[in-house]
């Protein structure tokens, strides 16, 4: 009786473990995703999303669990484990990048992590291997309300939201779609199909591992990322926010109060500039930068912040796996993080100068988050690439470097860089000086952090964090130093993003501070004992309200910014761009709009277009020239797509660059004079497509033309 009681509890212990419930979810996905399932859900994308996006987890989530133990558990390790595959997966991806193996052979290598991962979690389940979860605090309770409805109210605003023509988005799915079944990773770029030579593509596992996801679930890329990852993100983003705060303010109702906060900023920063952190939040998580901003910069901080209080090895190896992770997302992701860990170890060091403790924790961080330096030796020597040229590599977009060095000097609107008259340059100041809560955290919220500095971990990491990115983004020689030697110059307003992290999390201790002061104090009244508990929740559900009408004109601003007259269709999915998907079977050349070249390689891999972003580089061309001694020369494919659409208008001269650039079609503005002009050429022939928003399609027979 006993031993089957015993062997009944066991069960009953096995099946509530973490370890298991991991792994079971891992194995139900695994089932949707077979094949009998799989066609009787080919109508549910979302199922089939959900499925690869959960044993992508897998692996990260056992790990987070292990290595981080009691002091990040239930939705905390959501964030966590993603950060965590994502390093796992990334790194699978990079030798097989760097030796343009298959990507058979890239998921053949992801299954079988997977597998092991179930299999080791199933082994430690079955051990009950884990320790208690440690609390902070009481349960956030009701607080997770308006949290869910915030966090809700993101994603359909980066649902809404289609990248425009010029966006970044559009380059990265390009390289997804050109990963997608290729028996080369790497090998080739998407635009002009030459080869890519030595670039920061070769270790981006980021975009390898959505290549990954869109033909496991039988997604398009295109619709995969922008409908289902960027979404899925913004609600994992905001657990990373939630998951730090809750680490550092050593409470739970904290960490949910400061995801709702930080939510709530969003909210009311949306517009139709990019340059809007609602914005960027919502609509481009999926975009390599930004993962390393909004997820992978929480996480690490949250680990480094575990390890500087509790000193265990665990956590300093998680912190490791983390930046080892961010620089095969995007290499400013290890830039930032450095630059935080730096700000809080200056200050953390003059509050502990004798504790000996205290100059071992910073050290061990330290060299931990410097192993990294690691990679770049071994490539200098293995490719024989000296270092800069590999920094100059950082940008996968094609094109001259050069012009990239230059025009955030030449493009003023952006407002990203203010150069002073002796060549130096600092982030320009309407980045911080116009928005309300930064400034507020320096006016009244360095004093506050300066109050408690002595005794709050937490003050020290965001007083430090604060102060050294400031001083670094906004002294002209520093500035000017570290974007012409240690990053770029229009990477300087990405050093900045420590400090709008810092400033927004000094406001939510503040408010926090101030609410648990007020509730403390409701303690002492009978009445009030009951209301206490809320007073997060009702400081929250008022600043909710009052952010309602700024948040609807912000999403309503923004998902017209995408819009193309007069039939207002996304022009990202313009239903010629399927088309070319499903028709265009072999490598072709396309000339087209230079507003459309951006897009067409994201949507068919055997599409290659002419020119790439030439109606960036014409309008700002003499001032780029002028600061490069005419070093700066538009690319052939610009001028050639140029002078075709706007310049050339006899015929001939048409059919002549048809056939220099041995174009296999042609897309035109319907009804417009080039189209007119077409009729007159032999050879082009109109091709029947879907009805599309704008444009027509004609093949163009070089044998014709030629002749």
């Amino acid at each position: 009786m006993v031993e089957a009681g015993s062997k009944k509890k066991g069960s009953s212990a096995l099946l509530r473990s973490p370890d298991f419930l991991i792994v079971a979810a891992g194995l139900l996905a695994t089932v949707l995703l077979l094949p009998p399932l799989r066609g009787i859900l080919a109508g549910a994308p979302l199922v089939a999303f959900l499925s690869v996006m959960v044993l992508f987890l897998v692996p990260g989530c056992l790990g987070a669990r292990w290595l981080l133990g009691e002091h990040v558990r239930g939705l905390a390790i959501l964030p966590a484990g993603f950060a965590l595959s994502t390093g796992i997966f990334a790194f699978l991806g990079v030798p097989m990048m760097m030796l343009g193996i298959g990507m058979t052979v890239y998921l053949f290598a992801c299954v079988l992590v997977v597998g092991v991962s179930m299999g080791a979690g199933l082994a430690a389940a079955s051990r009950g291997d884990g320790a208690a979860e440690i609390r902070y605090g009481e349960s956030a309770g009701v607080l997770w309300v308006p949290f869910g409805i915030l966090a809700a109210g993101l994603v359909l605003v980066g649902r809404l939201k289609t990248p425009n023509v010029y966006d970044d988005m559009w380059v990265y799915l390009s390289y997804v779609r050109e990963f997608i079944g290729s028996e080369h990773l790497a090998r080739f770029e998407p635009y002009f199909g030459g080869p890519t030579g030595l670039s920061r593509l070769k270790i981006n596992g980021w975009l390898l591992e959505q290549a990954a996801l869109s033909q496991v679930s039988g997604l398009d890329p295109v619709e995969m990322v922008i409908w289902y990852l960027n979404p899925a993100l913004v609600v994992v983003c905001l657990v990373a926010i939630y998951a730090l705060a809750r680490v550092l303010f050593e409470s739970e109702t904290a960490g949910v109060l400061a995801g709702c906060l930080c939510a709530v900023y969003f909210s009311t920063h949306l517009g139709a500039s990019v340059m809007q952190p609602g914005s960027e939040f919502a609509a481009r998580l999926a975009e390599d930068k930004y993962a390393a901003r909004f997820l992978f910069l929480p996480v690490a901080l949250m680990a480094a912040a575990l390890f500087a209080r509790h000193r265990k090895k665990a956590y300093l190896l998680f912190f490791g796996c983390v930046c080892w992770a961010v620089v095969g997302v995007h290499p400013i992701g290890y830039a930032i993080l450095g630059l935080a860990l730096a700000g809080f170890g200056v200050v953390y060091l003059v509050t502990h100068l004798r504790e000996r403790a205290a100059w071992f924790s910073i050290a061990a961080l330290g060299a931990t988050g410097a192993s990294i330096v690691a990679l770049p030796l071994l490539l200098v020597p293995a490719t024989g690439t000296p270092l800069a040229d590999l920094l100059r590599a950082s940008d996968i977009s094609s094109g001259d470097p050069r012009v990239i060095a230059n025009m955030v000097f030449v493009r003023p609107e952006r407002e990203k860089l203010w150069e002073f008259a002796d060549g130096s340059y600092v982030m320009h100041p309407a980045l911080i000086f116009e928005d309300q809560v930064v400034m507020a955290a320096f006016v009244i919220g360095v004093p506050f952090l300066l109050w408690r500095v002595r005794r709050s971990l937490a003050a020290q990491f965001l007083l430090g964090m604060l102060l050294l990115s400031t001083v670094v983004v906004y002294v002209p020689r520093i500035a000017t130093f570290v974007g012409d030697n240690l990053v770029l110059p229009w990477q300087i307003h990405r050093l900045a993003w420590v400090l709008h992290l810092s400033a927004l999390l000094t406001i939510c201790f503040l408010i926090w501070e101030i609410i648990r002061f007020v509730m403390n104090r409701l303690q002492s009244f009978r009445g009030a004992r009951r209301v206490a508990p809320f007073l997060p929740t009702l400081v929250v559900v008022s600043l909710m309200a009052l952010a309602v009408p700024p948040a609807m004109a912000g999403a309503f601003e923004s998902s017209q910014s995408n819009r193309m007259p007069p039939e207002n269709l996304g022009i990202g999915f313009d239903p010629i761009y399927p088309w070319l998907r499903d028709n265009v079977d072999e490598p072709s050349v396309l000339m087209a709009p230079d507003v459309t070249n951006t897009i067409i390689p994201a949507w068919s891999a055997n599409a290659n277009v002419i020119s790439l972003r030439g109606g960036l580089l014409f309008p700002v061309l003499e001032k780029l020239q002028a600061r490069t001694n005419n070093a700066i020369q538009p690319p052939e494919g610009s001028l050639a797509v140029f002078a075709f659409y706007h310049i050339t208008p006899d015929p001939r001269d048409k059919l002549e660059l048809l056939r220099r650039h041995d174009a296999d079609y042609v897309m035109v503005i319907e009804g417009s004079r080039v189209e007119e002009r077409l009729q007159d050429i032999p050879g082009v022939t109109p091709i029947k497509t879907p009805p599309s928003s704008r444009y027509n399609l004609y093949d163009v027979d070089q044998k014709r033309i030629g002749g």
